[in-house]
C-alpha cells in the first residue's frame, strides 16, 4: 500500500474554503503520485476524508477506482437501514453541516437520511479532549434517537474523531458507526 499525503492544504478541513483548497490538494497529490510511479497506476484511490473533495471528478481523471470514506461509509449505513430504516450523521463543526449534505444528495443516498447535526467544536478541538467530545457527541446521539424511531445508524464522521470510538459503548442500542 502506498499513501500520498497532500502537498498543500489545510491539516485539517473545517470550512468551504478549507474544502475548496483540499480539492485542489487531491488533484496535486494524484498528479504528484502518477509523476513519482511514471505509468504506473495504483490498484484503487481512497480519499481520506469525509467529505470526500472532488470524489466524481477524481474519478474521471483517474485510471483507477476512486472511493472516499464518505460514499463508502454511507452507502453502507443506506445498506444496513433496509428500506424501512434511516440513517443520520454527527460531526464536529457547524459548517459540515451543509457541505455533507450536498455531497449525500449528489450521491443519491438523502432518501433514508433522517438528519445531519454537528456540535460547534470542530473535529481538531473535540480530539483534544476527548472526554468532552464524547459527552457532546453522546448528547446528539441521544437527541436523534429521541426524536426518530426508524433511525438505525448514526455515522461518526470526520478524521480528527476516528480515535474516540470506544465511545460506542455508551449505547445499549448497536446503532452507532465510525464514519472515518
Amino acid at each position: 500500500m502506498r499513501v500520498q499525503t497532500a502537498r498543500l492544504g489545510a491539516s485539517y478541513i473545517s470550512d468551504e474554503i478549507s474544502f475548496a483548497f483540499a480539492e485542489h490538494a487531491l488533484f496535486d497529490a494524484h498528479a504528484f503520485d502518477r509523476a513519482q510511479l511514471g505509468q504506473m497506476p495504483p490498484d484503487a484511490v481512497l480519499i481520506g476524508c469525509i467529505g470526500d473533495p472532488d470524489l466524481l471528478a477524481l474519478r474521471q481523471l483517474s485510471d483507477a477506482p476512486v472511493l472516499g470514506l464518505a460514499q463508502a461509509s454511507l452507502q453502507t449505513a443506506h445498506q444496513e437501514v433496509g428500506a424501512n430504516g434511516r440513517h443520520a450523521v454527527i460531526t464536529g463543526g457547524q459548517a459540515w453541516v451543509p457541505m455533507l449534505h450536498r455531497l449525500i444528495v449528489q450521491l443519491g443516498l438523502n432518501d433514508r437520511l433522517s438528519d445531519i447535526r454537528a456540535v460547534d467544536k470542530t473535529g481538531v478541538q473535540l480530539a483534544a479532549n476527548p472526554k468532552a467530545a464524547v459527552r457532546e457527541l453522546a448528547h446528539l446521539c441521544e437527541q436523534l434517537l429521541a426524536t426518530d424511531g426508524a433511525l438505525k445508524t448514526i455515522l461518526l464522521g470526520g478524521a480528527a474523531l476516528g480515535g474516540l470510538a470506544i465511545w460506542r459503548r455508551r449505547f445499549r442500542r448497536g446503532c452507532v458507526n465510525a464514519a472515518s
